[in-house]
């Protein structure tokens, strides 16, 4: 895969039953405080999401993702983020996503005390989806039995 991909450095996610890496996730089902939209970037980068699953403004879904990097945008991001905007240009994309914000994670977070194998919850400390990113992390890794960690 790498060979084919042939444009840069890769990241490869596999899974094999004997662990699990979860990076940033919507693991478990959001409670939205009126308070939580005291942080700026929380509330900035939730209304940009709402405007994106609402109105399916590809717009906003560019803004959304480039409030997600905060500081220096990774190599290539206007390229990648302009075939992300063509793409959701595309039939069906657009609503796709839509409907993928609108679910829930709630059968994900159900299971959490069900894992039986080593687990790694890694939670960027300004990842403007939650309000604190850290104790989201802790939250999941506390609902699962022993054997899980977290880092950030």
């Amino acid at each position: 895969m790498i060979r084919h991909i042939d444009s840069g450095p890769a990241v490869l996610v596999d899974h094999s039953g004997r662990g699990v890496i979860e990076l940033g996730p919507f693991t478990r089902a959001q409670s939205i405080k009126l308070g939580d939209f005291r942080s700026k970037s929380y509330r900035k980068g939730a209304f940009r999401l709402l405007g994106a699953s609402l109105f399916g403004s590809v717009g906003q879904w560019s803004r959304c993702l480039d409030h997600a990097y905060p500081g220096r945008k990774p190599a290539g991001w206007t390229d990648r983020l302009a075939r992300i905007e063509a793409m959701l240009g595309e039939p069906g994309r657009m609503r796709a996503l839509q409907r993928m914000g609108q679910s829930a994670p709630t059968d994900a977070g159900a299971q959490l005390g069900n894992v039986r194998c080593a687990a790694l919850i890694v939670q960027g400390s300004l990842d403007p989806d939650w309000v604190d990113p850290r104790a989201e992390g802790e939250a999941i890794v506390a609902a699962m039995p022993d054997g899980a960690e977290s880092s950030w």
